[in-house]
């Protein structure tokens, strides 16, 4: 018996919600339920729904090869709203979603810009200390 990837499990369960056109999100938990059935106890909880969580990465780029796209539901936290999220939930993303986009959209966007800064500050802090000389930099960015 030839055993299915968890991702593939969790891309299946997604296109089931959108098959069954419930247009909801589903949380990790949701989502372990249904794929684990009765090995989800409170015992296993948070490891299963870790392990979901873990996969979902490669559940949106197997998502995107097949044409569709996997949208999470994000919401800011009480300590850092600008800076830090908690995923509620996910989907596939179907039409009238499109304010998901654009948070995902806007949130990739700053995680780019806080990785280019990050790399800046890197940088010149390494030609300040004489580990790297600008024509190294230049080399190293082509």
């Amino acid at each position: 018996m030839k055993k299915v990837p968890l991702e593939k499990k969790i891309l299946s369960v997604l296109e089931d919600e959108l098959i069954d056109n419930t247009h909801a999100f589903l949380t990790n938990e949701e989502i372990a339920k249904l794929i684990y059935g009765d090995a989800y106890m409170k015992r296993t909880a948070y490891w299963l729904e870790k392990t979901i969580s873990n996969c979902m990465s490669k559940v949106r780029d197997l998502a995107e090869e097949n044409g569709m796209l996997v949208i999470p539901l994000r919401k800011p936290t009480e300590k850092d709203p600008n800076k830090k999220f908690r995923i509620l939930g996910w989907k596939i993303y179907e039409e009238g979603d499109e304010i998901y986009i654009v948070d995902e959209f806007l949130f990739k966007k700053r995680k780019a810009e806080a990785g280019i800064n990050s790399l800046q500050n890197f940088t010149d802090n390494a030609k300040k200390q004489g580990a790297i000389t600008g024509k190294e930099i230049k080399k190293l960015s082509k």
